[in-house]
């Protein structure tokens, strides 16, 4: 009798023990999802740059615009841009950032449409990259019809150690009698480096 009541009374401590050991690992798990969503809220961060011009006729400083940034962690993921209007706020652009490995590949933008009162596609920057991740070429496309059309692109070329040696900006035709040679030289950069490799003159 003594032997029946020591192994229900052990079996009793085993469930015991098993239901705490459940309890715990499902304390533990709330702990951990609760640590890993705050971990990952506080990720993001927000702030604001506002800009000033001078008024010479009240000679004051009166706020222009603002920019209201949003970072997801430590890459700038959007940019709302406002301007002031009557002591308000008013909508006027917005960008957002798509990353890649770390890398920006895509910068997209609206504008805000007053009279639909919403957000309305405007334009795009599509980033292309090498083997090694040096930036090598930016095309610019802006939206007609609802379809993004090329009008421009940035084409970067680096020395043999790595510096940006010129950037070549090339406008895109559309037109029929243009199609063979759509895309066109416009502007140059070219950079110039002192001996501690400092950047001293761009050259248009």
């Amino acid at each position: 009798f003594d032997g029946i009541k020591l192994v229900k009374l052990s079996t009793m401590q085993t469930r015991c023990v098993i239901l705490n050991l459940k309890t715990m690992r499902l304390i533990c798990t709330l702990i951990m999802m609760m640590v890993v969503s705050f971990s990952l809220s506080a990720q993001i961060t927000y702030d604001t740059t506002c800009t000033r011009q001078w008024n010479s006729k009240t000679n004051e400083w009166e706020s222009f615009d603002r920019i209201i940034s949003s970072y997801e962690n430590s890459l700038v993921t959007s940019e709302m841009i406002q301007i002031k209007k009557e002591d308000q706020w008013v909508n006027y652009n917005f960008r957002a950032y798509y990353y890649e490995n770390g890398r920006v590949i895509e910068e997209f933008e609206q504008y805000w449409n007053e009279s639909k009162i919403k957000w309305e596609d405007n334009y795009r920057k599509l980033y292309s990259y090498d083997g090694e991740g040096k930036l090598m070429q930016i095309m610019h496309q802006n939206i007609f019809k609802g379809k993004y059309i090329n009008s421009s692109k940035e084409i970067l070329i680096y020395t043999s150690d790595g510096k940006l040696k010129e950037k070549i900006i090339q406008k895109f035709s559309n037109k029929e009698a243009d199609l063979e040679k759509a895309w066109s030289n416009f502007l140059r950069y070219q950079y110039y480096y002192n001996s501690n490799d400092l950047l001293i003159n761009e050259n248009l």
